[in-house]
């Protein structure tokens, strides 16, 4: 199980509340969401990402124990917490608080807790905003980044299918350089008897695929 969690600062015009956004994944689908309005207005915007990963980590917990109750292998390792904001991660690794952040002490105190203890229930990870499905949940996206985070969380994969031209010419591992284009399929262990995938143009100043 995996979870990504997301926060906005001040996205309500009306009460300058943040918007929390929490995604809970299993086997990389989603299984459980939460988006909502945060309580109080957040000072900056790491607090309302301290509020959110805080919101997500006592989540996490119960998750942890639903798990282990239906014996879930591997339940229990620690659950990631996905997090776009490593100013955040930074905060609660390091366990300090600065003035001006005095008030989210015990919600910082309570995350490090449950990383660092001997048994620990989460680890924070970052991740990219533009891989960040939780993203959705607390701001307006582009339409194609909105489809590729809703396809993400209902689990919609793409597999080439095997043995196919396409997965062939996708393993990038076989291409060490430029002259691999034009070298014959058999001399890469496939189908023993293809032509040239790319023929050299005679015209210099034309690439292959012209």
């Amino acid at each position: 199980m995996t979870i990504f969690c997301d926060a906005d600062h001040a996205r309500d015009a009306r009460t300058q509340r943040s918007l929390s956004s929490i995604l809970a994944l299993l086997l990389g689908v989603v299984v459980d969401f939460k988006q909502e309005q945060q309580s109080c207005i957040a000072i900056h915007s790491t607090e309302s990402e301290v509020i959110v990963t805080f919101t997500a980590t006592k989540k996490a917990m119960n998750y942890q124990a639903v798990c282990k109750f239906i014996a879930i292998p591997n339940a229990d390792q620690p659950i990631v917490i996905f997090q776009d904001s490593q100013p955040t991660i930074d905060t609660i690794i390091s366990h300090s608080i600065t003035g001006c952040a005095k008030h989210i002490a015990v919600p910082v105190l309570f995350i490090h807790e449950q990383q660092h203890e001997k048994h620990s229930t989460v680890a924070l990870q970052k991740t990219s905003t533009d891989l960040q499905p939780a993203n959705p949940g607390t701001k307006p996206l582009p339409a194609p980044l909105h489809f590729r985070h809703n396809n993400f969380v209902i689990g919609v994969r793409f597999y080439l299918p095997a043995g196919s031209d396409h997965q062939r010419l996708a393993d990038f591992g076989s291409y060490t350089s430029t002259e691999n284009l034009y070298v014959p399929v058999a001399k890469r262990g496939a189908n023993p008897s293809p032509p040239p995938l790319l023929a050299p143009s005679d015209n210099p100043t034309l690439t292959p695929a012209d």
